[in-house]
């Protein structure tokens, strides 16, 4: 997994085949505009478990990052989940603490996205079929809930490739991408539609 830092974007000064420094300054082969990794992370070994979905949860201070467990499509679970705070070392600021503060695991399975609110785990899974709808659960120390939606109080309400979640405080807000669509929708009425 590659880090970026939105601040150290670099105008292309160079119009070349390459992507980044090159004799004479920085080449984003053609484009104008090249954003260089400020750091790397990967796992340790094949057989080590390796993330999927990642969120930013600020609703923890300091704020921290959580990931899902990437699983085979037809696994039986379980899944974890890893919560990792951001190294308070200077030379490190802004990147990740290397081991978790926090290890869960979860029963569903096909889990494709993930976001962590206070107390609360929503994820995103996958229902059958690529084209179907999918269904966003909240896991919590009680257990996981699906959300529930439409007259026939159907459990498949989310979008079946949302691959990404994340929460932005200022509007309350959960935003989404599935394919090509972006799409948000009130945490508000998620809850709502978990009772």
């Amino acid at each position: 997994m590659y880090v970026y830092d939105m601040d150290r974007v670099q105008r292309a000064t160079v119009n070349g085949p390459s992507v980044g420094r090159v004799p004479g300054g920085w080449s984003a082969a053609g484009a104008r505009y090249v954003l260089p990794a400020v750091a790397s992370y990967r796992t340790n070994g094949a057989d080590a478990p390796r993330p999927g979905g990642i969120a930013l949860d600020r609703s923890t201070a300091p704020d921290s990052l959580v990931a899902h467990e990437a699983r085979p499509v037809d696994d039986d679970g379980p899944t974890r989940l890893w919560r990792y705070d951001f190294s308070t070392e200077p030379e490190r600021a802004g990147l990740l603490d290397t081991d978790p503060v926090a290890v869960y695991e979860t029963e569903l399975t096909e889990v494709r996205s993930v976001l962590s609110y206070r107390s609360g785990w929503y994820l995103g899974r996958m229902t059958g079929a690529p084209d179907e709808r999918g269904t966003l659960w909240r896991q919590d120390t009680e257990g996981a809930r699906p959300t529930r939606c439409g007259a026939d109080e159907t459990h498949r309400c989310w979008s079946g490739r949302a691959e990404s979640l994340s929460y932005w405080e200022e509007t309350g807000d959960v935003w989404s991408q599935s394919g090509r669509m972006l799409f948000a929708l009130p945490l508000d009425s998620v809850d709502r539609a978990l009772d």
